[in-house]
C-alpha cells in the first residue's frame, strides 16, 4: 500500500553535503534511522547536484556535482556549511496554495514568463527519469520553490504516490 500524501505538513528535509562526503552522510543517516529504500545516489546534470533521496522516510541529500561551482548548491556550502538545506512543505493542490501564500507577500521563484517555477522532480530535463525507481512508485512529485524565508530555503511540494 502506497504512503499518503503529505498534506498540510513537512513532506521532507533536504541536507546538502560537499561531494566528498555525500556518501558518508547518507551512510550516517541509514545507520541512524534504518533507512533501506535510497533513490540514487544520482547525478542530475542540468541543477548540478547529486541526490539521494528516501522518499518514504522524508529525507534527501544532496551534493553540487563540483563544490565550488556556482549552482545553490555549491553557494549554500559556501555560506552556511554542510547540513540543513531546506523543508519542503506537502500541499494538496500545488498551485492553489502558492496563489494564496503570494498574496500573504510571500515570494517565490518565476520563469521567464512570471509564472511560478515547476521543478518536475520524476522526469529530468533530458526526459528520462530523475530517479530510475521513481516512475513506477510516484505519480507526481512537484515543487515550487519560495524565496527565502526567515533566511532558509522552503519548498510547496505535491508529492503523490502510486497505490
Amino acid at each position: 500500500m502506497a504512503p499518503p500524501q503529505n498534506v498540510q505538513r513537512v513532506d521532507h528535509v533536504a541536507f546538502v553535503y560537499r561531494r566528498e562526503n555525500h556518501q558518508q552522510a547518507i551512510d550516517q543517516f541509514t545507520k541512524a534511522f534504518g533507512i533501506t529504500d535510497w533513490d540514487g545516489p544520482t547525478e542530475i546534470l542540468q541543477f548540478g547536484m547529486v541526490i539521494a533521496q528516501s522518499v518514504k522516510s522524508g529525507i534527501e541529500v544532496l551534493a553540487p556535482l563540483e563544490n565550488d561551482g556556482d549552482t545553490m548548491f555549491s553557494e549554500h556550502l559556501r555560506a552556511k556549511g554542510e547540513g540543513f538545506f531546506a523543508l519542503v512543505f506537502g500541499v494538496a493542490n500545488l498551485h492553489a496554495s502558492a496563489e494564496r501564500a503570494e498574496k500573504e507577500g510571500i515570494k517565490f521563484d518565476k520563469d521567464e514568463k512570471g509564472d511560478f517555477l515547476l521543478l518536475n522532480n520524476i522526469i529530468s530535463v533530458n526526459g528520462e527519469a530523475a530517479h530510475a525507481t521513481w516512475p513506477a512508485k510516484l505519480n507526481r512529485y512537484d515543487v515550487y520553490g519560495l524565496k527565502l524565508l526567515n533566511g532558509e530555503r522552503f519548498y510547496l511540494s505535491q508529492i503523490e504516490f502510486k497505490d
